[in-house]
């Protein structure tokens, strides 16, 4: 871990010459857990906070029927309210074997979810807790994953599972964040 200059030489018969760029390559360790940006509003523009969290299963207090959380009175820590605010999760999901996976996001309200860039479920507008599915075929390694929630009134709730062809439904928790040193 680290950061590292990087310096390219390019010659030919008139001669070479050299470029050094301090700092150009940073290189982290990786953490368990999601990167979980907090933001005050719905359009994940201004930054209530950062933590953690070491997979997305959240809901406030108030969720009829009780759905299942990490902690009580979720998103209060972060933006003191649990309305009106807005997620990014963020991270590198491992996956150990070739498959086609099926990922359920719960959310009330919109959600989407993106794997190595590709949008895999998109439910951007007001909803009661409601669950939605992708599915997308992923090769043994790390993919990177990036889960965007977003909170209007009412409930809020926000979990993450997936299943593959031997993998019956569960929570995602094989993930892992990059800390620059």
């Amino acid at each position: 871990a680290g950061t590292y200059n990087v310096s390219l030489i390019a010659a030919n018969s008139f001669g070479s010459n050299m470029v050094t760029e301090s700092n150009y390559i940073a290189v982290g360790n990786y953490l368990p857990g999601f990167t979980a940006s907090y933001y005050y509003g719905q359009t994940w523009t201004n930054l209530a906070g950062m933590r953690t969290d070491p997979e997305i299963r959240y809901s406030d207090s108030g969720s009829q029927p009780a759905e299942p959380s990490l902690e009580t009175n979720w998103a209060i820590p972060m933006t003191g309210r649990t309305t009106n605010f807005s997620v990014t999760w963020d991270g590198y999901l491992r996956i150990a074997a070739n498959d086609s996976y099926t990922f359920s996001l719960r959310s009330d309200d919109g959600s989407s979810l993106a794997i190595d860039g590709t949008t895999i479920i998109s439910d951007l507008f007001d909803h009661s807790p409601t669950t939605y599915t992708g599915t997308t075929i992923l090769a043994p390694g790390y993919h990177h994953i990036v889960v965007n929630m977003y909170q209007n009134g009412g409930y809020a709730v926000a979990r993450l599972q997936y299943s593959n062809t031997t993998m019956a439904l569960q929570d995602v928790t094989d993930v892992w964040h990059v800390k620059v040193s």
